[in-house]
């Protein structure tokens, strides 16, 4: 499934948060809280390399570079892979100091899991851990090459 030159595109759209955040009473969310994209680079062992976006409000946005290391589970519908997420917050930060904002809490790295149920040729359900494995979210994922 996740043979090189893959390029997976992911948008994940459910979340389920074991601790809530910023004060929410409800451990649930519903939107789009991330958009990715994963390439299996052309190398003997299966990494990806990749990019992500977050939205978790309309003016803050969280972006960075996913590197990823797939397990071969012996079952061609299925991708399961480790991640390491490096979140480049200190961009938006400095742009939110220039304008007279306040700052927001970094990310500079995490480590998620996750994996991909394949249905068909080009269709994919996602599930992947959230930022240090508060949560989970749930989304679809499109196979191109």
């Amino acid at each position: 499934m996740a043979e090189r030159h893959s390029i997976f595109i992911n948008a994940k759209f459910f979340d389920i948060n074991f601790v809530p955040r910023n004060g929410a009473a409800s451990m649930f969310s519903i939107g789009l809280p991330e958009i990715s994209v994963d390439y299996m680079l052309p190398l003997p062992l299966p990494f990806s390399a990749g990019v992500f976006l977050q939205a978790p409000s309309v003016n803050l946005n969280s972006f960075g570079v996913r590197l990823g290391y797939h397990i071969n589970l012996r079952n061609p519908a299925l991708n399961l892979y480790v991640l390491y997420v490096f979140d480049a917050g200190f961009l938006r930060n400095e742009l939110l100091l220039q304008y007279g904002d306040e700052e927001v809490p970094m990310r500079l790295y995490d480590f998620r899991v996750g994996i991909r149920r394949m249905f068909g040729t080009f269709f994919c359900l996602i599930v992947e851990t959230t930022f240090q494995l508060r949560g989970i979210t749930i989304g679809i994922s499109a196979k191109i090459f």
